[in-house]
C-alpha cells in the first residue's frame, strides 16, 4: 500500500460534504412530497442529528488525522522501531508491561498493538488474553491488533479471534505500516464515528429527538467556549459503565476530528 498523503482524509471528507449538499436538495423535495409519516417528518438523506457534530469537524485536524491517532504498543520487547514510526508522523508509545488498565478501559489510545505473553502476568492469569478480554468488555469499540509470534498455537485462537486484526512477529516497518494505514483509512471517518455513537444510543432506546438535543447542546457549548461536562450531558443514562463508554466515544470523536481539547 502506498503511503497515504496528508490531505487524503480531508479531500475524502470534502467530497462527501459536496455530495451531501446535492443530496440535501433531493431531501428537501422528498420531505415536502411525503410530508409526514406517522406524525413525524421523515428525511431520506440529510439527518439533523448528524449535522451538529459534523459541523464541528476541523479541516486541519482531519488533514493531520494520522498524527492525532494515538497508538500504543504493549510488548515486553521493543519489536517495532518506535522512533521510525514517530518520524513518519505516527504517534506511537511503547509499554513493556501493562501499566494500568484504566486508560485502556477509557479508550485513551485509539489503536492498541497487544502481545499475548509476558505483558500482564501480575494482572491476569491469562496474561495478554485476559487484558484483551477486559478491554473488550469495558470498551468494546477499542481497536486492538493482536501481535505475537504464537499464531500457530491453536490454544491461542480465542486471542486472535477477539482482536480486530492480527500481525505475526517478527514484522518489518513497511508491513506494520500497511496494517496501520489500512485501519486508519477504513475505521477512522467522522461520519462512521457518529453512526457508531448513535447506534449505541439507539440500543439504549434513546430517541432521535433526545440525540438531537444532546448534540445540539454539545455543539453550542463548544462553539461558545463554554465548559463541556459530558457526565452532566449524559446523566439520563443510569448505567455508570455504559455512560462512561459513551462519554469516551464522544471524547474520541471530538479529540480526533475537531479543535476541542478536553
Amino acid at each position: 500500500m502506498e503511503e497515504i498523503p496528508n490531505n487524503f482524509y480531508l479531500n475524502k471528507f470534502l467530497i462527501t460534504v459536496a455530495a451531501g449538499l446535492t443530496l440535501s436538495v433531493i431531501n428537501f423535495i422528498g420531505t415536502k412530497v411525503y410530508g409526514h409519516f406517522k406524525g413525524k417528518r421523515i428525511s431520506f438523506f440529510w439527518r439533523e442529528k448528524d449535522s451538529y457534530l459534523l459541523s464541528l469537524v476541523n479541516e486541519k485536524a482531519l488533514s493531520n488525522l494520522k498524527n492525532r491517532i494515538r497508538i500504543l504498543l504493549i510488548d515486553d520487547e521493543e519489536s517495532l522501531n518506535i522512533d521510525q514510526f514517530n518520524r513518519e508522523g505516527y504517534s506511537l508509545e511503547h509499554w513493556e508491561q501493562v501499566k494500568s488498565m484504566k486508560p485502556l478501559h477509557q479508550g485513551e489510545f485509539d489503536i492498541l498493538i497487544l502481545d499475548i505473553r509476558d505483558i500482564a502476568t501480575d494482572i491476569s492469569e491469562e496474561d495478554g488474553f485476559g487484558v484483551l478480554k477486559s478491554i473488550k468488555e469495558n470498551n468494546p469499540l477499542q481497536i486492538v491488533i493482536a501481535f505475537s509470534a504464537y499464531s500457530y498455537d491453536l490454544s491461542k485462537k480465542k486471542f486472535w479471534d477477539l482482536a480486530d486484526d492480527a500481525v505475526d512477529k517478527p514484522v518489518g516497518f513497511i508491513e506494520m505500516k500497511k496494517v496501520l494505514d489500512n485501519i486508519i483509512f477504513n475505521r477512522f471517518n467522522p461520519e462512521n464515528e457518529i453512526n457508531i455513537i448513535h447506534d449505541k444510543l439507539y440500543e439504549l432506546n434513546i430517541s432521535t429527538n433526545d440525540i438531537i438535543s444532546l448534540e445540539k447542546s454539545i455543539h453550542n457549548k463548544i462553539k461558545n467556549n463554554k465548559v463541556l461536562r459530558l457526565q452532566n450531558e449524559l446523566s439520563f443514562i443510569n448505567d455508570h459503565l455504559v455512560r462512561n463508554q459513551i462519554i469516551n466515544m464522544y471524547l474520541r470523536f471530538l479529540n480526533l476530528y475537531t479543535s476541542y481539547e478536553a
